[in-house]
């Protein structure tokens, strides 16, 4: 299984597909955090992303269902985890808290051995939905149509979506 991740302050959203079409999101963590302080959050988003990749780091299957979509059967492990990696933003505490996210989760793959790839935002814009420059609707729009991701998610699972399909299409691992 190929993961694709998009990071945030307040959580991760992960987005896995299977010959090329959503399978399935999450997002770690799943309880709310906006209360809690920066360094907080970061503990919290660390401990559900290494729970979630130590269950899906063993070899064997399991069975997802889908609401109104029947099963799927997802093979384990987890091969290689593609990462957004931090754009440049103005704000430098923002940007500060975005680099800890992301080296939580690069620590998280190295110990658990999985590989892990930092991906450009305007690189798999470029190569996904054609345009290093694409906007939020435009991913919303290309990941529903072509990956069959399901309406009214936040952006970031649709971005983790195309990320994931980046990864997919045969970008360096």
């Amino acid at each position: 299984m190929i993961v694709g991740i998009d990071i945030n302050t307040k959580y991760l959203a992960v987005a896995c597909l299977e010959g090329g079409q959503y399978a399935a999101h999450w997002i770690i963590p799943a309880e709310e955090t906006k209360r809690a302080s920066a360094l907080d959050r970061l503990y919290i988003i660390n401990d559900g992303w290494r729970e979630w990749l130590s269950m899906r780091t063993w070899k064997g299957s399991y069975t997802l269902s889908r609401g109104g979509g029947g099963t799927r059967v997802h093979t384990y492990p987890v091969k290689c985890v593609y990462v957004e990696d931090v754009p440049f933003v103005r704000n430098f505490k923002v940007y500060g808290q975005l680099e800890h996210v992301l080296a939580a989760v690069i620590l998280g793959c190295h110990d658990a051995g999985v590989p892990i790839v930092l991906v450009g935002n305007t690189t798999w814009k470029k190569q996904v939905v054609g345009s290093g420059k694409a906007d939020k609707a435009i991913i919303k729009d290309w990941a529903v149509k072509m990956l069959g991701v399901p309406l009214a998610l936040v952006q970031d699972v649709y971005d983790a979506a195309c990320v994931c399909h980046y990864g997919e299409i045969g970008a360096p691992k």
